[in-house]
């Protein structure tokens, strides 16, 4: 791993147990075993938790934490309704809405389709991306 490679990892390496960057993590398992559950789990660690209860946060800290800190989360499926990935999408528009909000980020959103998978080089070098693949 180059320089500019371990300071881009250490930059969005929010917590110990986070994949070092780049990286490739399946998430393999039968249906209703909490796959998805696991993935919104890693994108938003507490910091969902705290926007969403109200929790105040304490001085000098930080409004929860994400434990992969992505700017661009793009999930590519057949199922765009499905609960869950709204409730993602509902939770990043909050986090990247207001710049003066104490849990805003600079974070993108978008589920697409299969069908509409872009080439590497539409992604920028400046924003970290994950993609999920949907079943």
């Amino acid at each position: 791993m180059d320089k500019v490679t371990k300071h881009e990892s250490s930059r969005i390496q929010s917590h110990p147990a986070s994949p070092l960057w780049p990286f490739r993590m399946p998430v393999i398992g039968m249906s209703g075993l909490g796959k998805t559950n696991i993935l919104e789990n890693f994108f938003f660690g507490t910091k969902a938790e705290c926007i969403y209860k109200g929790k105040k946060r304490p001085k000098g800290t930080s409004y929860g934490s994400r434990y992969i800190a992505c700017d661009d989360l793009i999930v590519c499926g057949y199922h765009p309704d499905e609960p869950k990935w709204a409730f993602v999408k509902y939770m990043y528009g909050i986090i990247s809405k207001d710049p003066k909000a104490p849990y805003y980020e600079n974070i993108r959103f978008n589920y697409i389709s299969p069908e509409n998978i872009p080439s590497v080089r539409v992604f920028s070098p400046e924003r970290s991306t994950v993609i999920v693949f949907e079943d």
